[in-house]
């Protein structure tokens, strides 16, 4: 046992020209969507798994001095693959997915070469609510 793993798309971003690795995300969509009923519902869309429990971890602004976006990032636990397999359009479509070791998400976070901000928000607020919850 490699120790928690995390479930990550990688898509291509136009603004950055980039592929990159994130968590998955997305927009409040449906009007009056509570942000943890949109986490499961791009959960499911963005790579056909559920969970059995959504915590929050983090809420930020993603850019404060332009914009009042902010973003609610959650722990999504007993994650299991979904029976149905969701039709993916534009920028979507090329949407892969891969799990991946808790600590090299954080190593390769901190080396600089991850830096969505959701899933260095993400990921970070992981281990220091886990360091927390572990200590003696």
């Amino acid at each position: 046992d490699n120790g928690p793993e995390v479930l990550l798309i990688r898509q291509y971003r136009h603004p950055v020209q980039s592929v990159m690795w994130e968590i998955p995300a997305g927009l409040l969509d449906v009007a009056g969507e509570a942000p943890e009923a949109a986490a499961a519902r791009e959960l499911a869309e963005e790579t056909d798994h559920q969970a059995a429990t959504y915590t929050p971890l983090a809420s930020y602004y993603t850019s404060p001095g332009c914009s009042d976006e902010q973003l609610h990032v959650y722990l999504a636990q007993g994650v299991t693959a979904t029976d149905h397999q969701f039709v993916r359009e534009d920028e979507e479509a090329e949407i892969e997915t891969g799990w991946f070791p808790v600590e090299d998400v954080v190593a390769a976070v901190l080396a600089g070469d991850l830096k969505s901000p959701s899933l260095v928000v993400g990921i970070l607020a992981y281990v220091a609510r886990h360091t927390r919850n572990t200590r003696p």
